[in-house]
Order: C-alpha cells, then structure tokens, then sequence
C-alpha cells in the first residue's frame, strides 16, 4: 500500500501559484484557512464544511473556489471516508445559458495541469517542450496523487471536469463514478432537476441515480445567487430533508453535503463570508475595487426591441469607434434587439461585429470563442491579449452578465434592473487598467414611465433609472472623469466647442465597485431593502414538503400527479423550459427514415442549441416569427401569445429523438414533446428557424446546400462528447468539408454495390488514408475537418474485414462507417457515457462473449470498493455486495440464455453468459418463448429472495435491502415493477458463483414447478413486496439516501461493462485479475 505524500495548509499559496501563475488574494488563503479550521457553523450552530453565504464583487475571483474546494479535499485524502467533509463532487452553478464559462474553462485547465504532473498526459502549457513543467512542480504532484487515491484506481485522471449543457436524452457522464473527483458546470435547470429526480434530458430511468450522487458527497457553489432566489430556497429545504430527522435513527447517509450562495448581495440568514481590510489593501484586488467605470445615462424616445431602438444603439456604438475604443460591448435585454443591432453593425466595413447570444450550439459558441477570446479576455498579470487590427464590437444579451471573463474599454447597454447593470459594467475594465474607460445606458422609452412593468424585469427597471438619475452628476468640461466619458461624443465632432459639449451632454454615474457602493446607504438594513427594490423580480418557490418527494422519488414508472419541478427552481409562474435542437442535413425527404437516419448518429450536446419551448411549438405549428422575445435569462417568462393573430406558413416537420425504439416524427402536434427533449431539424429549415444563432446560415434567406452541409457537425460532436467515431460518405457532406479533394471517395461510394464490397474495400481503405492526410494537426474540438480526418484516420487502420463490418448503408444514399471502439483524444473530460445506460446496456452486447461468473466477480469486486470507499459501514458493504453477486443470476433463464447463444443448442453447450457477442435476437420476434418485456433482475430478486442459502451471512433486517438493490439496478422497482407474464417459466439450471472469497458458493437451481409457484405472485403485483419494500427502505435511509446506495452498485455494473465494451476477452481476463483486485485491497494511499 502507497503511503500519501505529505501536504499542508500552508502549501496553498504555492499551488494556486503553480495553477495560475499569480498569489492568491487574502480572501482566498482565508477561505482555505476558515475550512480547515472548521470554522463554519449552520443555523443550528452544527458544524458545516463551507459558509452558507459569501459577498464578493465581481472581478474578485470567486471561481478559485473550485481551486480552494480541490486542494482542501486534497488535505483530507487521508482521512477514513466517514471523517471526511471535503466533497468530491464540486457543482458550479450559474443561472444562464452562459457564453463564457469562466469556471468550466478554468476547471479543464486544472485538471489538465494535474494530470500532466502525474505523468498521464500533456496539458498546454507543457506540450511540445522536451519536459513537463508540471510534473517538476512538487505542490502540483502530491495534490494530484492525494486526489487520485480518492477514485482508488492508479489509472484513473486526479480530476474529471464536465460541462452539463443540457437537452441529452440519457446524458450519464458524469455520473460513472462515485468516486472520482469532478467538476460540474452546469445551470440552475440542469442540477436542481436532477436533485428533484426528474433530470431534464435524462431517463428516468437513471435519474435516481443522478438524483443520488447530486445530494450525497457534494459541494454546490450558487454563483450569482441573487438571480436564482427560488433555487436558493429549493436547496435549504434539500438540506433539510436529507437530515437525520427525515431517516430512521442511525440510517442517515453521512456523506459531505454543501450549498454555498455567492453573491454581491447574498439574500439568505446566514452570516457572510466577506472581503476584508487586506483584500481591501492588496494591490492587485483594490485596483479592481477602486476603477472608475463613469457610465452616461441617455434616454431613448423609440420603444425597446424596434428597428429604431436598435439603430440608436448602433449609433452609440459606431461614436464609441470613432472614439478609438478597440473593444466595445453592446448589452440588450431581448434576443431580437441583439439580432438587429449585429445585423447592421456587420454592414460596416470600421468595426469587426461579433453576436454572442444564449441561443447558440457549443460548437458554435466554441467557434467564436476560439477566434475571439484571446483578444477581449480579462488578462491579469504580464499577461497580453492578442491584437487585433480594427474595432471589435460584440453584441450580447444577458448571456454575458455572469460568467464571462472578458474586458471592455467602452460599453453601451439597455437599462436593466440594478443588479444586472453591476454585472454587465463588471465587464467593463474589468482589471481596473483602462482609465479611459466609457459606457452609455439607454433608457426606452417605456422603461422610463412611472407605472413600467418590464416583462422581465419587472418594475425594477423604471425605480433604477430613477435612482441613475438621482445620484448621477452633470459633467464638467474640465472634469478629467467626465472628459473621458465624453470622448466618444467629442471626437465625433471634433470641432464643438467644449462648452456646447458640456451643456449637451448627459448625466453620469460612477459604477466603480466602490464608488457605487458608496451611493448606496450604508446601514444593512436599509441597504437590503433598497437593493431588494431595485433587483430583477425574485419569486419564491413554493414550499417544498415531504409528499412532493414521495411523488418525485418514484420513477418508474412516474406518478400521476407529478408535481412541476420548474417552479421549485424560477418560482411559480416563471422559467421558460428548454428543448435541445440540432440540425441535420443528411435526413433526406422521407420521414419514415428519418429514425432510422438519426440511430446511426444520435444527438449530442455539443451540436443542440437551447431554445425556449414555446418557440419550437410556434415554429411547428408553421407560424412565422413571433413579434415577442423573452430575452436570455433562464428565468425569464414566456410570453403569452395570442394564437388566432399568428401568421402562419406551411406545416413543418421535425423528429423528436428519444432513442432507436421511442422516437417520432411530428408535424403540427407540439404537444408530444417537452422540456428536456431533444429534437432534430432538417439542415435545409434552418433559416426559418428563429430561435437563435447559427452563424452558418446567419442572414442568409436561402442558404446554399454547401450552407446546410456546414451546418451539420454530427461526426465532430459525436467524436467529441462520446469519442466514437462516425463518417457518413456522401457527396454534399464530403465537399463541404473537403472540396474537390474528395472527388476520389465520392465516385468510390457512388459505385458501390454490396455485393462488391470485399473488392473495393482496399480502395476505401486508401481513400481514407488521403482524406485523413488532408487536415493532420489541430484540435478537433475546434477544428470540424481535424475531426474528421481522425475519425478517417482510424477507420483506414482497420483490417479489411472489419473496414467491412464498419460499413452500414445510408438509407438516404451513400454510406456511414462506424468505427468499432472509442477513440482516445488525450482529453480531461469523461465521456457523455450514452453507451452505458441502463437501456442501452439490456441489449447484453459485447465485442466479446462475457460468461456470466466473469462480470458477477468484477461487479461484486467493485461494488464492494465503492461502498467502502464512500464510508458505507461494513454491514452495508456485505449488503451491497451480496447484492452484486446475485444481480444478475435472472439471466440463467434458459431463454434468455438461448438469446444470448443465438439458439437453445448454443446455450447448452456453453458456460452461461452474462453478455453475447452478437446482437441478440429480437425479443418481439424471438422463438425461444421470451416473455415479452422481460426483466432478468426480477428474476434475480425472487431467486434472492425464495432460494435459501444464497444470502448466507446477511442479517434478517438486511435482507430488503439486498432484495431491492437487485429488483431496481436496471431503474425499475421504484416503486412497482413491470408487468410481465410468464404462463410457463422453465427451470433455472446449476449455478456455481465466483469464488470471490474463502466460501466456494453455489446456486443449486430451481425446478419449473417452484418458477410457476413464484408466478402466483410476480413482481408486479402490488403484494409482491417489491412495492412494500421501496417504502419502507425510502423511510429507513431517506429519499436520498436509498438512491445513493442503489447508485453504488448500479455505477458498479455500468463501470464494468465499459470494461467489457472497451476490452477483448484476454484484456478482461487481465482486468479482472488485476484492475478489481486492486479495488478491493484497497488502491493507492489507502
């Protein structure tokens, strides 16, 4: 066993250098110091890992909470597993669709880091020097391995980041583990969703699990909490329901559990952690404090969201450039007025015009990233951003509010409530450099009024304009702040006189972080009052009792009624609930292959934009563009829209993608899909298509077929959120990425036939080499041609054989080659994991056969070691290993068993197999007698159950537990399992279980007649127990609690199928001798 190197407090200093290149600020070794001292105590004077609340301006920094969060579970590695309070999982929560994730961004930049000074791959600062800067810091070494002995696996990478963006239909990737240390960045919708077991995008299915791990070893930070007040709320009454008081004595998961509001203004009881004098002191934090950001206050006579307001925010925007500001950030409120501002200001041949919206794909956003970050990013230190050779304009809405770490020297917005205001000036010399520095609020008309009632912000907006105006100064000519406000408008017409100028010019306000802190009254109360007053509209959430947890903790199948998750995360009557959307250009014009089509590819993230809901209905149902916009919030409204006014066009058709077996075409009929769902446009439709930005076909009426290929990026994303690789040959597709130089493989796809493939397979091999050749270096990620020439690239390696077995026929002409195993891109994040869901996992597909002892001794092996790595006791931890033994002993049917084989004689004449090595036959068709809908861990349950001897050594009071664990480890049994009849089960055969242990057990079987006495009472059948069972266990171990201990050994079963999935029968045979072995003894450091 490897001792853990040694590591202190005070090494903080030192490992936040090596990450960051800078010294902490004193807040933040604060901060590292409060934890470990334990100084934090909860309303009932408990003790709790990390403060309740902490007040920190923006441009403070409060994202190196992920790197204070680490290197404090660092610290206490070494601690037993029960001792621990340092969380595993670390949550970043922002409520927007944010354009720049600053803390995702920063989260892949320490893992990377820590990895390579491990020695498990290059980050990029190191790669391509002749050794590892990493790896030669000390501090970034020992962190590292202490959080590695965490996942008790030396291959395992120290830290795991993932951006949950949304929209997935069985997005499981973060949830592989319950032991590795992760990042998640992720949105209000996204996490209090699957806190709430109902996960938006995920089946249900697997949401117990998601449910489980999100409320167990977990460690929330609510940035900018002020905007997500009803989650805020929702995430006390979690805490207070996962206490001991809602479990039976002595059963509570005492696993770490944390939610930490951050915010300028925290509106929770607790006391905040706070700036001091020494921050106040440090050089580098006062100068961002003491900035001055002089913003004009400019009333508009045009209505918000018109051409005319628009224009007058262009115009604001080109004095800003004639003014010599290089960068320039224009803010707005509403989706479309963003849109027409960007419209006309690319017209213009002086400034460069970027549109950064919410509604935007990954890969898009990631695009405009990539081009533009490095020259408008926020660079302390030496650090120099990129020149660039004319005005950069970048046109956004609330988007770029929270989260973005980018700095502007002038800035023109909307008027907005107070608190959005700070956010949006705190992109404004954001490092307190720029002394002259400028910005303009433009007040609409109706903004302005006395009775205004915004509909998104509320009446908000008009008491902040009031209060501007209030506290806002007339410029002077000789005031060197106001001259410097004024420059824009000066230089614009360079011979006014100053005193015209002056007289001219609006009023202004300091927004500097202290100066506006100033204006505001200094007594607490008073101050909170008044912020309240002039904050965006923060509805409650409804209050939260035990009966909403009892009907959200059952999913499978979901109850009627089934309380509206939405409203315990934006309030009741507010939140608009998302779709995911991706464009394909290879659907073709017959939807009844679209289904088909899109199982060759299906969906993921990094390709889907978020769209309101009630935009893709209007769409739908043939409506042209709605005269009405919610703006960019997650929170915002959704408008009411009078139906009988809509203009309407033709009917159009989208598909809704639920997997192979559950998808749909639907034309008018909007009602079939929902929040979280994930839907599929023809690339063709994509101008009609007004929900967002889509650079591709952006102001263009009638995009080109080379437009629509473009648009469609399916083989990047699936290469990049699955690492499987996809290629579909067909002609509009390969010239749009290649051009000409795929001429070659064209005319090769185009005369193919099947019946010749074995004769030109060669020929495709060499085509592929060429294709791949084209585009060698680059970052995938980034580069949508690096990507397929990868994907090429590895396809061309394949023998001839299985170049062939790689080859499927597209059903709208042409071909898609499926390589055969996931492809290593050397990155820090895990993979969407769709592979390993519970659905996907029941086909029991293997690239080898897997007997059934092989995968029952590696589950075992590693359910044992992750139930007590998480500090289960050890009861539990015989319990949830009991379990794992007998998971899947259901699967000994002899017709199951037949399916597997292919064939009854097959199943005789081999060991039982847990996972076939060819697709199995079809259940709905299969002659072997297959019960339809089948659930082999039913079986399993009643073997546990009625079989004697097989749970020898389990308390009697244990035993539900074991019983429950096997019936729900494929999701079902909460709380009722599905109808199956079985009119004549056959015997179950002998059975001898892995000898895991010094006991040789064995499974004696079970004659047809007991099968058949069983059947009197199947599993579905509300005396069953199984029923019984989920709520007297849910009562024991808390509605949290019991998911999580199901989470242990379902995570068990789906890690070692991605073993199975991933290795050839002679790599698991060494697996399992080795990779669980070293589970159980214990890993590294342990």
């Amino acid at each position: 066993m490897n001792a853990l190197p040694a590591l202190q407090p005070g090494e903080f200093a030192s490992f936040f250098r090596a990450l960051n290149g800078v010294d902490p600020f004193p807040w933040q070794q604060r901060l590292l110091d409060d934890l470990v001292a334990g100084k934090w105590l909860d309303a009932e004077n408990n003790p709790q890992p990390w403060p309740a609340a902490m007040a920190l301006p923006t441009a403070s920094g409060k994202t190196a909470c992920i790197d204070i969060a680490l290197f404090h579970l660092a610290l206490q590695a070494y601690l037993p597993p029960e001792e621990r309070t340092a969380p595993r999982r670390i949550f970043f929560c922002v409520d927007r669709r944010v354009i720049v994730d600053e803390a995702y961004d920063r989260a892949r930049r320490i893992a990377a880091r820590l990895a390579c000074a491990v020695g498990q791959r290059w980050c990029d600062d190191c790669r391509g020097g002749a050794a590892s800067r990493c790896s030669e810091s000390d501090v970034l070494k020992r962190v590292a391995l202490r959080l590695r002995s965490l996942t008790c696996d030396d291959t395992a990478a120290p830290l795991a980041v993932l951006q949950l963006r949304g929209g997935m239909f069985r997005d499981d990737a973060w949830v592989s583990s319950p032991l590795q240390p992760t990042v998640i960045c992720t949105t209000v919708d996204q996490l209090g969703s699957r806190l709430l077991f109902r996960g938006y995008g995920v089946s249900p299915h697997s949401a117990s699990i998601h449910a489980g791990l999100a409320a167990n070893d977990a460690l929330i930070l609510l940035d900018e909490a002020h905007c997500a007040e009803p989650f805020r709320q929702t995430l006390d009454a979690v805490r207070l329901f996962r206490g001991e008081q809602w479990c039976e004595p002595d059963h509570a998961m005492k696993t770490p559990f944390a939610f930490v509001e951050m915010s300028a203004t925290p509106r929770g009881d607790s006391r905040p952690f706070e700036l001091d004098d020494a921050d106040r002191e440090d050089a580098e934090l006062s100068t961002r404090l003491n900035a001055n950001k002089p913003a004009a206050l400019r009333a508009s006579s045009h209505a918000t969201a018109t051409a005319e307001f628009a224009g007058e925010l262009v115009t604001q925007a080109k004095k800003q450039v004639e003014a010599r500001a290089k960068r320039i950030a224009v803010m707005v409120n509403r989706v479309d007025t963003a849109r027409m501002v960007h419209d006309e200001l690319r017209q213009s041949s002086d400034c460069d015009a970027i549109l950064m919206i919410g509604r935007m794909r990954p890969l898009d956003r990631d695009d405009l990233l990539r081009q533009w970050q490095p020259k408008l990013k926020a660079t302390p230190g030496a650090e120099a951003r990129e020149a660039h050779d004319k005005p950069i304009v970048v046109v956004a809405t609330q988007c770029l509010e929270v989260g973005a770490n980018l700095d502007f020297d002038a800035l023109i917005t909307e008027v907005a409530s107070l608190d959005a205001l700070r956010q949006r000036l705190g992109r404004l010399n954001r490092l307190g450099r720029d002394k002259r520095c400028s910005a303009v609020i433009v007040a609409p008309k109706e903004a302005v009024t006395e009775d205004a009632d915004d509909a998104i912000y509320g009446p908000a907006i008009a008491k902040t304009w009031a209060w501007l105006q209030k506290h806002a100064q007339a410029k002077a000519a000789d005031d060197a702040q106001a001259a410097a406000t004024d420059e824009a408008y000066a230089a614009a017409s360079k011979t006014r006189k100053k005193k015209n100028a002056a007289a001219e010019a609006p009023k202004v306000i300091d927004f500097g972080i202290a100066a506006l802190g100033a204006k505001l009254t200094q007594k607490a109360d008073e101050r909170a009052e008044l912020l309240k007053e002039l904050s965006a509209p923060a509805p409650d959430a409804p209050v939260m009792l035990p009966a909403h947890l009892d009907l959200w903790c059952q999913t499978a199948p979901i109850p009627d009624p089934d309380p509206d998750v939405s409203i315990f995360l934006h309030g009741p009557q507010r939140g608009v609930p998302t779709v995911s959307v991706c464009w394909r250009a290879d659907l073709g014009d017959d939807p009844e292959q679209w289904v088909k089509i899109v199982s060759l590819c299906p969906p993921s993230s990094p390709e889907c934009m978020p769209v309101p809901l009630w935009l893709v209905r209007r769409w739908l149902s043939g409506d042209k563009q709605p005269g009405v916009d919610t703006g960019d919030l997650e929170h915002a409204q959704a408008p009411e829209v009078d139906g009988e006014s809509a203009e309407h066009s033709k009917e159009r058709r989208l598909l809704l993608w639920r997997g192979p077996e559950e998808s749909l075409v639907l034309g008018g009929d909007s009602a079939r899909f929902g929040p979280g769902d994930v839907l599929v446009i023809r690339a063709e439709e994509a101008s009609s298509c007004w929900f967002g930005h889509l650079p591709d076909v952006a102001g263009k009426a009638n995009p080109t077929a080379e437009d629509c290929a473009k648009l469609d990026r399916a083989e990047q994303a699936n290469l990049i959120a699955r690492r499987r690789g996809m290629l579909r040959l067909r002609d509009d597709l390969l010239r749009a990425s290649f051009g000409d130089r795929a001429q070659d493989i064209i005319e090769l796809v185009a005369s193919w036939a099947d019946e010749d493939a074995s004769t030109d397979v060669r020929t495709l091999s060499s085509h592929l080499r060429a294709l791949a050749e084209l585009h060698p270096s680059g970052d995938p990620r980034l580069d949508p041609r690096r990507a397929l020439s990868i994907i090429a690239s590895e396809l061309s390696k394949l023998s001839d054989r299985r170049l062939i077995d790689a080859i499927e026929p597209h059903p709208a002409g042409g071909l898609v080659l499926i390589y055969p195993r996931r492809i290593n891109l050397h990155t820090v994040e895990p993979d969407e994991g769709t592979d390993f869901s519970d659905e996907a996992s029941e086909s029991s597909v293997a690239p080898e056969r897997i007997t059934l002892a092989a995968h029952t001794e590696c589950v075992e092996a590693l359910a044992r070691r992750f139930a007590s790595a998480v500090g289960l006791s050890s009861e539990i931890v015989a319990v949830v290993g009991a379990a794992a033994r007998l998971h899947d002993v259901g699967k000994l049917d002899p017709r199951f068993q037949a399916m597997l084989a292919g064939s009854r004689l097959a199943a005789l004449a081999g060991e039982p197999l847990a996972k076939s090595a060819a697709r199995p036959v079809r259940r709905d068709s299969t002659p072997i007698d297959l019960p339809a809908g089948f659930r082999h861990e039913m079986l399993s349950a009643q073997i546990a159950e009625h079989v004697g001897g097989v749970l020898d050594g389990v308390p009697d009071d244990l035993r539900d537990l074991v019983f429950h664990l096997i019936a729900s480890h494929h999701g079902h049994a909460r709380p009722l399992a599905p109808v199956v009849i079985d009119d004549a089960p056959p015997a179950l055969p002998e059975f001898k279980f892995p000898c895991s242990r010094k006991i040789n057990e064995a499974f004696a079987g079970v004659s047809a007649a007991i099968r058949t006495k069983w059947q009197e009472c199947p599993p579905h059948r509300l005396d069953s127990g199984v029923c019984d069972r989920f709520w007297t266990l849910t009562r024991r171990y808390g509605w949290w609690g019991l998911a999580y201990l199901e989470a242990v050994l379902r995570l068990a079963d789906r890690a070692v199928s991605r073993e199975e999935q991933e290795n050839a029968v002679e790599q698991l045979r060494g697996v399992r001798a080795s990779r669980p072995q070293a589970l159980v003894s214990g890993g590294p450091g342990r």
